[in-house]
């Protein structure tokens, strides 16, 4: 897309915070695609890394035709998918959870700071696919929260419950 305007520094500070973020959450993806044991998680996240590569590679292209140098992120030399797992069944979906909430306010900041249209597009994007997850997420911890819920006790229960009503 052939834009009018050059890009902003606020602009591009906020694409490369959000460039670097993206390709984090494509390397914690895939480590808990790998180790996943549930196969309902395994596919959403499957799912979100789908969603998320072609917007790694939209943003390079718009650092490309800015002409600045695409940042580098993060790579699959980054982490060591043989490395073994350190939690258990559920923490990857409450963790994927609390990165659409953190994507969530971040992008709401990012629209307000940019003002050309392809810009402005991909945060809308990038929210709409933040909220769909963000959703699934949710869903999917509450189901397992209530299921493992008769194991725990009664302070870890009204813990969870506080934190769930205080989000």
């Amino acid at each position: 897309m052939s834009n009018k305007y050059k890009m902003s520094s606020t602009e591009l500070g906020a694409l490369w915070m959000t460039y670097h973020k993206k390709t984090m959450i494509l390397r914690i993806l895939e480590y808990f695609i790998e180790k996943a044991d549930d196969e309902e998680a395994k596919n959403l996240m499957s799912g979100l890394w789908e969603q998320l590569h072609p917007k790694i590679i939209e943003m390079e292209s718009m650092f490309i035709n800015e002409g600045a140098v695409p940042p580098k992120g993060f790579t699959k030399v980054d982490v060591n998918l043989e490395a073994p797992k350190l939690w258990e069944n559920g923490f990857d979906i409450m963790f994927s959870r609390i990165l659409k909430e953190i994507s969530t306010g971040m992008y709401a900041l990012h629209l307000t700071i940019s003002y050309r249209e392809d810009i402005i597009k991909l945060y809308k994007q990038l929210t709409e696919i933040t909220e769909n997850y963000y959703d699934k997420f949710h869903n999917i911890f509450l189901e397992s929260l209530f299921f493992h819920v008769q194991t725990m006790s009664i302070c870890q229960v009204q813990l969870i419950l506080y934190m769930i009503n205080s989000t």
